[in-house]
């Protein structure tokens, strides 16, 4: 979770802390960052989608150990928008994908701008809160 300082050209810093609820902190996510290489001319992945496949484990509402698996599917694309800076040359290249506490990713697909893919495995990923982006090259 985010906390964020937001600071102003005419004097004063507001600090914002993030105490999320205990039930949103059993949220997980997972980040990817894209990086085209030195053929591609495309450095920060502009116009590449990422397509996300997971699938949702529901628990029997009884208390049984049944369970349910269902597709799951997210989408982002990496747009010239994103690579914009703010006025303070602050930039974020990270892509995520929230997936709440009951979304598996299995795998996810890179679709670059000139028509190449990446394709990762994902059914051994682990969630960790402090882990950096999985960085996707070209």
């Amino acid at each position: 979770f985010v906390d964020i300082a937001v600071t102003y050209s005419f004097g004063y810093t507001r600090f914002f802390h993030n105490v999320p609820r205990m039930a949103a902190r059993r949220n997980r996510f997972i980040t990817f960052q894209l990086v085209g290489g030195p053929k591609a001319g495309n450095a920060y992945g502009i116009g590449a989608t990422i397509v996300l496949y997971g699938e949702r484990r529901n628990s029997d509402s009884f208390g049984s150990s049944a369970s349910s698996h269902q597709p799951h599917h997210q989408f982002r694309e990496k747009s010239s928008h994103q690579h914009a800076t703010d006025a303070n040359g602050s930039v974020d290249e990270r892509i995520t994908f929230g997936l709440g506490v009951d979304i598996y990713p299995l795998n996810a697909t890179v679709r670059w701008s000139n028509g190449h893919e990446t394709v990762m495995d994902l059914g051994s990923w682990t969630f960790e809160p402090e882990s950096y982006p999985i960085v996707v090259g070209e």
